[in-house]
């Protein structure tokens, strides 16, 4: 029997590998820390939403709220640089019940408040092309 592992399991093996290894900037150690509490936060959302942990798995609860089907990329923009996290997905809803919509990852919210907070300064300040180039080193994930 095949047992699956939450993605922020995954994430946390990984981030304490590299931190082992030492090869994380201070940079990488902020998305990457980032980047794990939003994945934790949604499962927990998503346990919360299912009413059982992830493990737990009792028939006449599936059978109302459905269960856990797989994941879905979904890409937050930050100033550090972009963060993927898996949202997962639910299956066997009944057609009244509500459907599984995380509030910390809806579905517009593609950037942080960072994020906006610079592209915002940058349009004030009346920043054109050459200027919002030299802002992108503010930005660790944009290369020159």
């Amino acid at each position: 029997m095949r047992t699956e592992v939450l993605p922020s399991h995954r994430l946390f093996k990984q981030f304490q590998e590299r931190i082992v290894l030492g090869d994380l900037s201070l940079s990488e150690v902020v998305r990457a820390g980032a980047q794990l509490m939003l994945q934790h936060a949604v499962e927990l959302e998503m346990s919360g939403f299912l009413g059982r942990d992830y493990y737990q798995n009792a028939p006449a609860v599936t059978a109302q709220q459905g269960r856990r089907n797989g994941y879905e990329k979904h890409t937050v923009l930050t100033g550090e640089g972009p963060i993927e996290v898996q949202v997962p997905q639910v299956r066997g809803l009944p057609d009244e019940a509500p459907k599984f919509s995380s509030k910390i990852l809806e579905a517009y919210a593609t950037r942080t408040e960072t994020l906006d907070e610079l592209i915002t300064k940058m349009y004030v300040m009346g920043t054109g092309i050459v200027q919002a180039w030299r802002y992108t080193s503010m930005i660790p994930s944009v290369r020159r």
